[in-house]
């Protein structure tokens, strides 16, 4: 690959002059190869002479010469004879280009092959048609750019097509025939001659009928299967390097940037990219040479395919634009363009052109069998990313949206949580104070009322102080009948709520005097074993219950005896089931119950409000999130650019 910053014009003039630095020969002409302005600049360079000759052509005639002409002379000829040195053929520094230029003033030779005609320029080289005069045949031949002065990695590299192709028997594969050297020390390839145009020449008409493109890549991928079970991967399949001949067959050339096993790791090492940017994969994008594989000419296979289908490449702009899509855009789905592109060939296509290697067809028999499979109108093997490969895909190539998405989300799903606990914690406490002080205020009540009874004298009133004051008058309740008869009326009033005394061992005339479930019951005894004479406020026992979904506070505190009252329970005539009872036994408990669904339900009402808030919160978040990530995306295409 080339940089694309355009050289100086002083450095084009003094390569057209062979001037120029030798290591610097190749990657001037792969730029020349992909720039039409520069060329155009250095076609106007080959025309033109260097100082020495426009100095010796004023000489035919007599003529004054400054001092500053002479010195400017002199250099000129210190330069033309240093560069002899190293020029001492008929073939200039850039060979390819030499012949070529020859070729159009007349027939031009080459070791025993007539050059008929320039094919065009690959790699590391012209292409030739030639007559081979030996063996009587056409061929193809390819001659090294640096010509005589190339370095030995130049030659190196210009060889390892012969080395690659040589292996290769494959009709869709364009044969090697032979190498060779010429006296001048340029080397040549001398290959089959394909009559025909390549790709990209067929590209230039249009867009390929679907089924027909599907046919050629098939079988590019049979060759290139051929190929990779001989340990060769191309790393460079393009357009340009696939010829069509007459009967519209397929066949890959170029073979220079091709990888044959893990010694020629020295020559692509990590960092170095190799390929053209538009075709090349991901792994190759990023330098990853030990990485690239046969999954890489599965990627390049499907962007041919992807261009015959639309016409278009999948990414467009310079060579850092375009390593930077490859590396992290999505190409838009073919069908997006062309709706008369088959869906199954559409997920072929991406398919072969996954980011990830692991999720690419895994060789290019899988992508030939699935190819043969929508030819046949089968089913195909291949499947549409689904929508959690998507995300997990944009995941992997946006980490900082990701990340505070993730934070968005489990900030707000802990907060949501966390304000729901709370805001149950406070209800259960705010019912528990309301108890206690309910609990509090029929206490106080009770012991008002006993006190106010207890200074009655019988002797000197007719108000009877019973239980069944109700049915005698005049009369008053007595005070345990008091607190009672005062439960079930607030009990009545207040819907939901319960208040009621009960004890172990109640009145005989009470109904339901007793406990009424389990849990009264093991209340009660907890109160016996806790509470004690003396305690300056009563022994609580509470626990938090749902009934039929409906989550209530079940509060129990406890009825001492009092001194005044041993004499009315112990008693021979009373009526109390125990006869025993002592100043400070638990004589029963007060039970108030208390329904909590009112207070929940006011308080998700105030929490729905905070929710709104933090999910606008998280949405602005969201949103400031992913324009961070589209301007940093532009900023770095820019900086590309």
């Amino acid at each position: 690959m080339t940089d694309n910053v355009c050289p100086p014009s002083e450095q084009l003039r003094e390569m057209a002059l062979g001037l120029g630095d030798s290591s610097q020969l190749e990657s001037l002409a792969l730029h020349l190869e992909n720039c039409p302005a520069c060329q155009r600049l250095f076609e106007q360079f080959d025309n033109s002479s260097d100082p020495l000759i426009r100095h010796l052509g004023r000489l035919q005639t007599p003529v004054e010469i400054s001092e500053a002409e002479c010195e400017s002379l002199a250099q000129a000829v210190i330069s033309a004879t240093s560069q002899s040195m190293y020029r001492n053929t008929r073939v200039a520094t850039d060979a390819g280009r030499d012949l070529a230029r020859r070729l159009l003033e007349g027939g031009v030779t080459l070791d025993r092959f007539e050059l008929r005609s320039e094919l065009g320029i690959g790699s590391f080289g012209y292409v030739f048609c030639a007559w081979d005069p030996r063996l009587e045949r056409v061929v193809a031949l390819k001659v090294q750019r640096a010509g005589n002065l190339a370095s030995a990695e130049e030659v190196e590299r210009f060889l390892r097509e012969a080395r690659s192709a040589a292996q290769l028997k494959h009709p869709g594969i364009v044969s090697l025939y032979e190498s060779g050297q010429t006296d001048d020390n340029v080397w040549y390839l001398v290959s089959e001659y394909i009559d025909g145009m390549t790709l990209e020449e067929q590209l230039k008409q249009g867009a390929i009928p679907p089924h027909e493109a599907a046919g050629i890549v098939l079988e590019l991928a049979d060759a290139l299967q051929y190929a990779h079970e001989q340990g060769v991967i191309h790393r460079d399949i393009k357009p340009s390097n696939i010829i069509l001949d007459r009967k519209h067959r397929a066949h890959i050339m170029d073979f220079g940037l091709a990888k044959r096993d893990s010694a020629e790791i020295t020559m692509t090492s990590d960092g170095r990219v190799v390929g053209t940017p538009a075709y090349m994969s991901p792994e190759q994008a990023a330098g990853s040479s030990r990485l690239v594989d046969a999954r890489s000419d599965v990627y390049s296979l499907g962007v041919v395919l992807y261009e015959m289908l639309t016409g278009e490449r999948p990414f467009h702009g310079n060579r850092r634009l375009l390593l930077l899509q490859v590396l992290e855009d999505d190409p838009r789905p073919p069908r997006a363009m062309n709706w008369m592109i088959p869906r199954d060939l559409e997920i072929i296509c991406l398919k072969a052109m996954s980011k990830s290697p692991s999720r690419r067809y895994q060789t290019c028999r899988e992508l030939a069998d699935d190819l043969q499979r929508f030819s046949r109108g089968k089913p195909i093997l291949a499947r549409p990313m689904g929508y959690a490969e998507r995300v997990l895909r944009w995941s992997y190539r946006y980490p900082l949206a990701v990340g505070v998405l993730m934070a968005v989300i489990v900030g707000s799903i802990s907060g949501m949580w966390y304000l729901s606990s709370l805001s149950e914690f406070f209800v259960r406490l705010t019912a528990l104070e309301s108890a206690r002080l309910e609990s509090k205020m029929l206490d106080e009540v009770w012991r008002f009322y006993s006190d106010e009874i207890s200074d009655i004298d019988p002797r000197v009133t007719t108000v009877a102080i019973t239980e069944n004051y109700k049915n005698v008058h005049p009369a008053l309740p007595l005070p345990a009948t008091f607190a009672i008869d005062l439960g079930e009326r607030i009990s009545r009033r207040n819907s939901g709520m319960e208040v009621r005394v009960f004890s172990r061992f109640p009145w005989p005339t009470r109904k339901d005097g007793g406990p009424q479930s389990d849990l009264d019951l093991e209340a009660l005894l907890w109160l016996e074993e806790h509470a004690k004479p003396g305690d300056e406020s009563s022994t609580e026992f509470s626990r938090f219950v749902t009934d039929d979904g409906r989550r209530k506070l079940l509060f129990y505190s406890s009825r001492l005896m009092e001194k005044s009252c041993l004499g009315c329970h112990n008693h021979p005539d009373s009526r109390s089931p125990k006869k025993d009872w002592k100043v400070g036994d638990v004589v029963g408990a007060l039970k108030i119950v208390r329904p909590l669904e009112r207070e929940m339900d006011n308080t998700q009402s105030a929490l729905r409000g905070a929710f709104l808030i933090m999910g606008l919160i998280s949405f602005s978040l969201l949103a400031i999130s992913a324009g961070v990530t589209v301007i940093a995306q532009r900023r770095r295409k820019g900086g590309a650019e």
